[in-house]
């Protein structure tokens, strides 16, 4: 998107939000938006500038037809990566359907066997579990195990949903942020 379609997208906040006003873009005499009104299209653009307008608005319609609030740049990016990533992953009830094949398939002296035809995702988080605790608890247990695994699955399902709503350009910087050295003190902590 461009500073003008975040323009036309305020306009569009303003008119499905009549009571808003921080949408409206005040101009000075000069006809040119003041520094307040600058400052807001220069953050929702660097923000939202990654998604083409067409699913911005659609975004904001979506937000409209579910708040009577103004959305924050948050909620128009939640409700945009649900439109551009639809939620194709599987239930927590499919998944831990592989997970109770991974347990059952698992083998002391092959535990990589559990892990075929298991789900990547669901492997990961048995894995974290410990597939052999997982393969020795006794059935009157497993409830409590599921309830863990749901917890568990519910999480990763919500990190990627938060990961795909960030914008390129932050997940770049985050990555940079990651990558690099961590300094030490001389003589500090370690």
């Amino acid at each position: 998107m461009t500073r003008q379609d975040i323009n036309k997208l305020f306009f569009a906040i303003s008119t499905l939000f009549p009571k808003e006003q921080a949408f409206v873009v005040r101009s000075g005499n000069d006809k040119k938006p003041d520094e307040r009104s600058t400052t807001m299209i220069r953050m929702w653009h660097s923000m939202l500038g990654d998604l083409d307008f067409d699913t911005a608005e659609i975004a904001l319609k979506v937000h409209a037809t579910k708040s009577p609030f103004a959305p924050s740049i948050a909620e128009l990016r939640k409700e945009a990566a649900a439109i551009l990533h639809p939620d194709t992953r599987m239930t927590e009830d499919e998944a831990w359907s592989y997970a109770l094949q991974a347990i059952r398939n698992f083998n002391i002296y092959a535990p990589e066997k559990a892990a075929k035809g298991i789900p990547s995702d669901v492997w990961q988080i048995v894995k974290r579990m410990g597939l052999a605790d997982l393969a020795a608890t006794p059935m009157d247990e497993m409830g409590v195990v599921r309830g863990q695994f749901g917890r568990m699955w519910k999480a990763a399902n919500e990190r990627q949903r938060e990961e795909a709503a960030l914008p390129a350009a932050l997940k770049e910087q985050i990555a940079k942020i990651g990558a690099m050295p961590v300094l030490r003190l001389i003589g500090g902590a370690k």
